[in-house]
């Protein structure tokens, strides 16, 4: 049985999530979820981008956390939480669509995340 969770985010949308621990696969948790109602979004910025390693801040306005991933491994890491993100959904998500990008060789300035 999977459990799902819901809670008001910014008293406009609602999120959405599936407990992490149930699936293996991010990618099909992700994709899974996109067939509820759903909406989530998430404005990413490239801060930095270097031979080894590309910098996007995620969140909202002011509000941002920053990812970093290595080019050359394809690791990501998590520089600094967003103040929004109670629970690492915002920087999964945000990791997600960085792994997209690595996958396609494709850094744009600006990106988004949403379902």
């Amino acid at each position: 049985m999977t459990t799902v969770r819901t809670r008001r985010v910014l008293n406009t949308q609602t999120l959405v999530y599936v407990e992490p621990a149930q699936y293996r696969n991010p990618l099909m948790t992700l994709q899974s979820l996109g067939s509820k109602n759903m909406a989530f979004y998430i404005e990413m910025d490239k801060l930095a981008d270097t031979e080894e390693y590309v910098e996007y801040s995620f969140g909202r306005r002011t509000d941002i956390g920053i990812l970093r991933l290595n080019k050359v491994r394809g690791t990501l890491t998590v520089l600094s939480e967003c103040p929004l993100d109670q629970a690492g959904e915002w920087s999964q998500r945000a990791a997600m669509k960085l792994a997209r990008l690595w996958k396609d060789g494709v850094y744009p300035d600006k990106t988004q995340w949403a379902s």
